[in-house]
C-alpha cells in the first residue's frame, strides 16, 4: 500500500449532476471516482484522515443548478476511493466560474489552466489533509 501525498488534484470532464437532479446521478459519480482513482498512486487504500475539498465548477454555458448542490455527489463519489467515509470531510470550498470568467486575471491552479486548454464543462477537485492551513 502507498500513501497519497496531498493535495490530490484532478479534473472531471462533463457537467456535474446535483443532489436535486431528476436524472441518474450514478454516471457522474462514477466519473468522479474514476478521475480520483487515476490521480491516486497504485495500491492506494482510502485514508481515514480529516480532509478538505476545494471544488471549482467550469460550466460551458448557463449552469443548471446551484453550486452547493454538486458537493454531496462529489463527497459520495470519493467515499471508499479517497477516504473511508465522507464524514471525514470537514471543510468544503466551492466556486463556479461562468464562461465570461474563463479569461480572467485570476491566477488559476495549474490543473485548472491545463483543463481550460480543453473545453468546459469540467469540475476541478482538490483534496487536502490540512484543512486548517487553507482557512485564513
Amino acid at each position: 500500500m502507498f500513501e497519497c501525498v496531498f493535495p490530490l488534484t484532478f479534473a472531471v470532464q462533463g457537467t456535474p449532476v446535483s443532489s436535486k437532479a431528476k436524472k441518474s446521478k450514478q454516471p457522474w459519480m462514477d466519473a468522479v471516482a474514476s478521475a480520483a482513482t487515476e490521480a491516486l498512486p497504485q495500491h492506494w487504500m482510502p485514508t481515514d484522515a480529516v480532509l478538505s475539498l476545494t471544488i471549482y465548477d467550469f460550466p460551458s454555458d448557463a449552469p443548471q443548478g446551484d453550486v452547493d448542490n454538486i458537493i454531496k455527489r462529489i463527497q459520495d463519489a470519493i467515499k471508499g476511493v479517497v477516504c473511508v467515509d465522507d464524514r471525514q470531510i470537514t471543510r468544503v470550498v466551492a466556486q463556479r466560474f461562468l464562461p465570461e470568467d474563463y479569461e480572467t486575471k485570476y491566477e488559476l491552479p495549474d490543473l485548472v489552466a491545463e483543463a481550460l486548454v480543453n473545453d468546459p464543462p469540467f469540475v476541478y477537485i482538490c483534496v487536502t489533509d490540512t484543512p486548517w492551513s487553507e482557512a485564513r
